[in-house]
């Protein structure tokens, strides 16, 4: 046997072993994550925040996560949200603290979260923006 034949031999036995062995299906699971989207223009920060239902829900005590696909639930417990947001999430512009306008708060049913639309005006163009968060310090992960 040739080394060619022998490669082409080795590597057919790889392939058979490897088939032989059995693939596992990879098992998913729920990574929550939050994020903060922002848009920047040199008189206006706007953008979106996103929490994952099950911190949301935790946070809140509610009995289930999923009750946050609900308009109706996330318009209930709203205040609680934005209070969440407000005082957990902090945004300066030029070291100044900048003030948050909440436009909306919606379920993101699809994303097993909570998304927050808000905006806040800037007396002049931002140079330096600093964000800090600690959004959900109960979690224990």
């Amino acid at each position: 046997m040739n080394t060619r034949e022998r490669r082409s031999w080795l590597a057919g036995l790889l392939l058979a072993v490897v088939c032989a062995a059995g693939g596992r299906i990879a098992d998913a699971h729920p990574a929550p994550f939050s994020y903060l989207d922002v848009t920047v223009t040199p008189d206006r920060l706007s953008g979106t925040i996103v929490l994952h239902a099950i911190d949301v829900a935790r946070t809140l005590d509610l009995p289930d996560p999923s009750v946050l696909a609900s308009q109706d639930v996330v318009t209930a417990q709203a205040d609680g949200i934005v209070t969440l947001v407000t005082t957990r999430v902090a945004v300066e512009a030029d070291g100044t603290p900048i003030t948050w306008v909440i436009d909306r708060v919606e379920p993101m049913a699809s994303q097993d979260a909570v998304g927050i639309a808000w905006h806040a005006t800037l007396a002049q163009p931002a140079g330096h923006l600093g964000i800090g968060a600690r959004l959900f310090p109960e979690d224990p992960v």
